[in-house]
């Protein structure tokens, strides 16, 4: 009997994500030199010519209030969810 639950993907997560309209950001959890900190990734999303979703990080004019929204709320999270910085 095939098993009819999708297998959970072991891909990493962001820690986040926000969106309005077609764009999202999603905030990422990184380990850098100085320690951990987060990053965000801004996406648009939209259909090809074949009707295929794709993703896009070039925003035009009717993208850009909703771009302000997703940064906005993202950056207002990660002000929200501080790191701990190593000692």
């Amino acid at each position: 009997m095939a098993n009819s639950k999708r297998q959970k993907s072991s891909r990493p997560k962001p820690s986040q994500t926000f969106r309005s309209g077609s764009v999202r950001a999603a905030v990422w959890q990184n380990l850098g030199e100085n320690g951990p900190f987060y990053s965000a990734l801004l996406t648009r999303s939209f259909r090809d010519a074949a009707g295929n979703w794709r993703t896009s990080t070039t925003f035009g004019e009717r993208q850009l209030e909703d771009l302000l929204i997703v940064a906005g709320q993202a950056r207002q999270w990660m002000v929200d969810h501080p790191l701990l910085q190593p000692n």
